[in-house]
């Protein structure tokens, strides 16, 4: 039987046979296309979380709106409770705000709730969460702040809305007034729904002892609703 032994030339081409060279192609156009998938998905999140950022968002003040208030309020109440952080809630409303809505207009209404919107944007810190929870009610979530600190804020907050100059001329008797709440989250609270019920608690006798001042023989105020969708 005769054997074929293959030559020296054969032997070198066999060696430098290209053939692992066949699969690095398709290896550089998987890799590139990769590369262009991650960077769509990228996209792709960006654009869901600007539309997600929309959809929470209070289109007349530009705050965050009742849906994203409850939502965060419950993930910033579950953080603090595993992490052993301070946790407080403001919640702020214009007083008597229908009364005088009627009397100067719903274009004075709306000045009024724009610089409600501006005071919490201009002046909250970055870590806090403004939100626009009713027709005239705001609330403002602390996350990693005491007692004190909340008392600081609501101080900080009602001096300046009082030297505030960019609201609308309005009538004398229809003076805008804001009154405030607070809660702290397990000092006062031990739930989120128990939270919003002392701070609108609160807001509630802060209002009836500003009417009080202005007016000893002012009824009492009524509550405020914006709990009731809680």
């Amino acid at each position: 039987m005769t054997v074929f032994e293959p030559s020296r030339n054969q032997e070198r081409i066999s060696v430098i046979e290209p053939a692992p060279r066949s699969g690095v192609q398709p290896a550089r156009a998987t890799g590139r296309l990769l590369a262009q998938l991650q960077v769509e998905n990228q996209r792709l999140r960006r654009e869901t979380q600007r539309l997600i950022g929309l959809s929470d968002r209070d289109q007349a003040t530009q705050l965050y709106s009742r849906r994203h208030f409850d939502q965060r309020l419950r993930y910033e109440w579950n953080r603090a409770e595993r992490f052993w952080t301070p946790l407080s809630l403001v919640v702020l409303s214009v007083d008597d705000f229908k009364w005088w809505v009627d009397t100067a207009g719903l274009t004075a209404a709306q000045a009024v709730l724009r610089r409600c919107s501006r005071l919490l944007s201009d002046h909250c810190r970055e870590v806090d969460i403004p939100c626009r929870v009713s027709d005239c009610e705001f609330a403002v979530i602390l996350p990693g702040t005491n007692r004190t600190g909340t008392e600081a804020e609501v101080s900080r907050l009602r001096k300046q809305w009082l030297r505030t100059s960019e609201l609308p001329a309005l009538p004398e008797t229809c003076a805008v007034n804001i009154s405030f709440g607070m809660a702290v989250a397990f000092d006062e609270a031990q739930s989120p729904l128990e939270l919003l019920m002392v701070a609108d608690e609160s807001l509630f006798l802060d209002r009836r002892q500003q009417d009080h001042e202005r007016s000893p023989t002012t009824p009492a105020p009524a509550r405020p609703t914006w709990i009731d969708a809680a």
